[in-house]
Order: C-alpha cells, then sequence, then structure tokens
C-alpha cells in the first residue's frame, strides 16, 4: 500500500510538470512579444525580395482534355477548365544574375489551389490571347523563401466563385 501512495504522488508531480511544460511551450509562441514593424520589402520569415513591376501577356487560352477532366475529379471544382498561359515583361531589368530567365518563360496561369479557371472566371477577369495584365514579380536577396513569387495585381488567383454550391 506504502509503495501505491508513493506512485501515485511520482504520477501526480510528473502530470504537473508536463502540464507547466505544455502551458510554458505554448505561451510563448510569439503571441505575447510585440510584432517587429514590417519591412515592406520582406514577404516571409528572414527573406527579402526585390520588387519589380510589369506586365503579364496573355498568351494561351484553350480547353484541353486535362483542363475539361478537373470536373470529374473529386475534390475539384466541379466545372472544366481552360489551360491558360503567359509571358512576363518588366519595366527595368532583373538586376539578380542568376534569376533574369524570369523574362524568357512562359508560364501556366491556375488558381492557387492549382485547378485551371473556368469559362466565367475568364470572364469576370477578362482573360483572353493578348491581354495585359499588371504583375509584380518578386525575386529573392536574402533567406531560404521561395526564390521568385508572381503577384498579379488585378486578378485575384483565391477567388474560387465558380465551384460554389457544386460538389
Amino acid at each position: 500500500m506504502y509503495k501505491y501512495s508513493k506512485i501515485k504522488v511520482y504520477l501526480k508531480i510528473y502530470t504537473t510538470i508536463l502540464l507547466l511544460t505544455v502551458l510554458v511551450c505554448s505561451c510563448s509562441n510569439g503571441r505575447a512579444m510585440p510584432p517587429k514593424t514590417p519591412n515592406p520589402r520582406q514577404f516571409g520569415g528572414e527573406c527579402v525580395y526585390n520588387v519589380y513591376d510589369g506586365l503579364a501577356t496573355i498568351t494561351r487560352v484553350e480547353k484541353t482534355e486535362r483542363s475539361r477532366n478537373q470536373a470529374n475529379t473529386p475534390g475539384g471544382p466541379g466545372y472544366e477548365g481552360y489551360e491558360v498561359s503567359y509571358v512576363i515583361s518588366l519595366r527595368e531589368p532583373i538586376v539578380e544574375t542568376w534569376a533574369k530567365d524570369v523574362v524568357t518563360k512562359q508560364y501556366p496561369f491556375t488558381l492557387k489551389n492549382s485547378w485551371y479557371p473556368g469559362e466565367r472566371y475568364l470572364e469576370k477577369y477578362g482573360l483572353h490571347v493578348g491581354e495585359e495584365l499588371p504583375i509584380q514579380v518578386q525575386i529573392i536577396t536574402r533567406g531560404t523563401c521561395t526564390p521568385v513569387i508572381l503577384e498579379f495585381q488585378t486578378v485575384d488567383r483565391e477567388d474560387y466563385f465558380e465551384s460554389e454550391g457544386k460538389s
């Protein structure tokens, strides 16, 4: 009986220490610290980017077998999509030597979750061959985040309105 009491005491002490450790760890996630003043050129972690303004020119809008098939993909949008491609031209040359080929590539346009845009999305945002859209190209200069980020200024790539109400 004495051993059982001693084990019970140790178990309570261990449980208390464990709970205190969890509490301390969960409180030290940075929320109690005042936020740093954000650097306007800092987009994630300790990564820093140079930002270049330019235009994305739509070069292709085509319904393909792959883009049609997304309508039947489990968990997909429930509509047929279009493969859209674009090229980039910038107002000023890229300084970072390793990234100069950014303006020589053709890029696929997809929604942020990798779905192809549908017909109503193309209409809403005016995506057709020859259309020029403002874009920002962010090239990393310090850190280990995504090296190149392409951000459209007038097109919301997280606008999933076409899939609303579809299963």
